[in-house]
């Protein structure tokens, strides 16, 4: 990655000196030698899949193999050169990425900058041993002063520091002007003298940081970036050259930059209409390839199987006696590990852009894990008051049992929240979109205000509603994500599972053990049934979300409905608070009819395509009745207080036809408030 990161910066100095330099060989061999690394970049991926240990060992191979070919006889090059220019390169991109890795320098351009320097050179290098070997001229090298910048650099602490001139007579130093100010962390380039003795002994002494190598042959005369005589004029003048095209390579990469990384930077820019981002720099694929491929590699099962395989075995043969390593993909017993669901595990945490991913038997298997293993008695947590109720539940009598402190709030408000946030505050556990209300959970500006308060909470973010395919937390400052993906994720109302995915190693130890000991793991063929059910996600999250759009504005226009909720109707409260984070409003809608509770009864009983059940996200349309049947066991106070009626329903929008799933509505509504028949009001679409 780092080297295929590396040409696309030296691409572009390739091309500048192509067009500076009458087409020389030395261009012309590097593009040859980069498309096929390209070519080689990419069959790794294929082959092995994108971060692998393997890709990164197929491609490691495929960098020595660049360096001997480089500037090869095959592309006209002479033989040698490669082997002399090549590995500096790739040494300077590898420093590049070091100094990003420990902050030194920080984003996708001045990385780009870092390398086109090593570009520069290589280039430079090339030239010139394509030269000496074409007419057998003698290179002599020459040191130029060049020295570290201080430690505020670009640069930093490296034998490739960025060039300084100096001024040997009066030992001052000075910086060439070409360079612009935002090239550099440092305060703009001065240039006040240069002034350099005839050309020294070619042995350059062993404090010297870095030496330019110039040909002392006039036969070479005519090219303009070499030194052919021993002049002091003539360096000056070649030194005023080079910086002139690095400052012209620079200012071109950073308009190529500006370009590619546009679409390729971290943070890509929230598409409205369901299209996912293009490409990610740090990631690799796609969101839509990584819910196909991700968390599985065919040439890693028996047979080479394109589909994971469901393995059912509850134990496996051992070599040995004693307790293996089961953190390599050593299975003993499946509660413990088991390759298909350890397939889902990778899976999920490839789309939440996570480290660590773990498949648990439900989604309140899931979070009942999470707070029981990084939680103990004496801790406080706070819960959004408005959560499904067994959340709702679990918070207020089993944990409490277990001697956890316990607060409800509405997290929206972040001021209330930070005032319930204590020391000893362990967990703040929220839902993007909230249930039954559908209110929106602001997570980016709640992680925030909770870490700034207290550094050592954790913020547990549940994020069925939503899914990774329009948002994904862990990116936003949420420590740990949960799903029941028994709902939008599994997709087809056949399995029970919940994922949980973090980037925390401590955290990883803590839900391994609690899958361990605890046992709360999903079946091997629940863990197929999830996984395959993830790879249409993307195309479903649409369409769940266009059918609900259109069935929402019609509710809205409903005469005889009383309230609607859906985050996606600009007249919601949260709209622009969701249009912040996510891509769309997923599939849920809640509404009130104007109805008493026997009327809201018949309704329900009276569609033909809308089932009356518990769950959701799937591809069928379900309403659910939240007073008496998700939320039955949360406390009548609690219900009035947040706003759950005995009119109140929530409707599970599926992959039907939206008209179709509109006429079953109306004409419940006719079967059940005969005399409430609604007005017939044609939608712009004419539904």
């Amino acid at each position: 990655m780092k080297v295929f990161g590396g040409l696309i910066a030296a691409s572009s100095a390739t091309l500048m000196f192509d067009s500076r330099m009458n087409a020389s060989e030395g261009a012309k061999c590097f593009v040859g030698c980069q498309q096929e690394l390209i070519q080689t970049y990419f069959r790794c991926q294929i082959e092995w899949g994108s971060g692998t240990d393997d890709f990164y060992r197929c491609y490691a191979g495929a960098e020595e193999e660049f360096e001997r070919c480089w500037l090869d006889e095959e592309t006209g090059c002479p033989d040698g050169c490669g082997k002399v220019c090549g590995p500096d390169f790739f040494a300077g991109t590898d420093l590049c990425y070091e100094l990003l890795d420990q902050g030194i320098i920080e984003g996708d351009i001045p990385l780009t900058l870092c390398i086109n320097k090593f570009a520069l050179e290589l280039i430079t290098c090339a030239e010139k041993c394509i030269c000496d070997v074409q007419t057998e001229c003698e290179c002599v090298p020459v040191q130029l002063p060049f020295l570290e910048l201080p430690g505020g650099a670009l640069f930093k602490n490296s034998k490739h520091s960025h060039a300084k001139f100096i001024d040997v007579q009066n030992s001052r130093t000075r910086a060439s002007p070409s360079l612009p100010e935002e090239f550099v962390s440092m305060n703009a380039f001065e240039w006040d003298s240069l002034r350099l003795n005839p050309i020294p002994d070619p042995t350059p002494p062993e404090a010297a940081n870095f030496t330019e190598i110039y040909c002392d042959c006039q036969a070479l005369a005519e090219h303009r970036l070499y030194s052919c005589t021993p002049n002091t004029i003539q360096i000056i003048f070649t030194i005023i050259g080079i910086c002139s095209v690095a400052f012209l390579l620079l200012k071109a990469s950073l308009d190529l930059s500006k370009i590619i990384f546009s679409h390729l930077r971290k943070y890509n820019e929230k598409l409205r209409k369901g299209s996912e981002k293009l490409f990610s720099f740090r990631k690799g694929y796609s969101f839509e390839t990584n819910a196909i491929h991700g968390g599985y590699e065919p040439s890693d099962a028996n047979f080479n199987s394109v589909s994971p395989p469901i393995m059912t075995t509850s134990t496996y043969k051992m070599a040995d006696i004693g307790i293996p390593d089961l953190t390599n993909g050593t299975y003993i017993y499946s509660r413990l590990g088991n390759p298909t669901r350890e397939s889902l595990e990778k899976n999920i945490a490839k789309l939440e852009n996570a480290k660590h991913g773990f498949a648990f038997a439900s989604g309140m298997a899931a979070i009942t894990a999470c707070v029981q293993s990084l939680a103990q008695a004496g801790d406080h947590v706070i819960c959004g008051d408005d959560v499904y109720g067994g959340t709702n539940w679990f918070f207020n009598n089993f944990a409490k049992k277990n001697g956890l402190e316990m607060d409800m709030v509405d997290t929206r408000k972040i001021e209330e929240l930070n005032k319930k946030i204590k020391n000893n505050t362990k967990l703040v556990f929220l839902e993007t979109i909230t249930n039954p209300l559908l209110r929106v959970n602001d997570v980016p500006a709640i992680a925030k205000a909770v870490h700034e308060i207290n550094k050592e909470t954790l913020v547990i973010v549940d994020n069925t509603f939503l899914t990774p395919w329009n948002f994904q937390p862990l990116d936003h400052g949420a420590d740990i994500v949960v799903h029941s993906a028994t709902k939008y994720l599994n997709g087809h109302s056949d399995s029970l599972s919940g994922l949980v995915a973090t980037n925390s190693d401590s955290i990883k130890e803590a839900l391994f053990t609690a899958q361990v000991y605890l046992g709360g793991v999903p079946s091997s063929f629940d863990a197929y049934l999830v996984n395959r059910g993830i790879k249409t996600l993307h195309l479903r999250m649409q369409k769940h979300h266009e059918n609900a759009l259109e069935i929402a504005q019609w509710l809205d226009q409903c005469e005889r409905i009383d309230t609607v909720w859906y985050p996606g109707l600009q007249s919601h409260s949260d709209f622009q608070t969701l249009k912040k984070f996510s891509k769309t409003a997923a599939g849920m809608i809640t509404f009130t009819l104007k109805a008493s509770e026997n009327e809201t009864r018949k309704f329900l009983q009276s569609t033909k395509i809308i089932s009356l059940a518990v769950s959701l996200g799937g591809y069928e349309s379900l309403f659910q009745h939240p007073y008496s049947m998700t939320h039955a066991n949360v406390t009548e106070e609690h219900k009035e207080k947040i706003g759950i009626t005995k009119s109140m329903i929530r409707l599970s929008v599926g992959l039907e036809n939206a008209q179709d799933l509109i006429r079953d509505i109306k004409n419940a509504i006719r079967i059940a408030l005969p005399e409430k028949e609604p007005p017939i009001k044609q939608l712009p679409n004419g539904s």
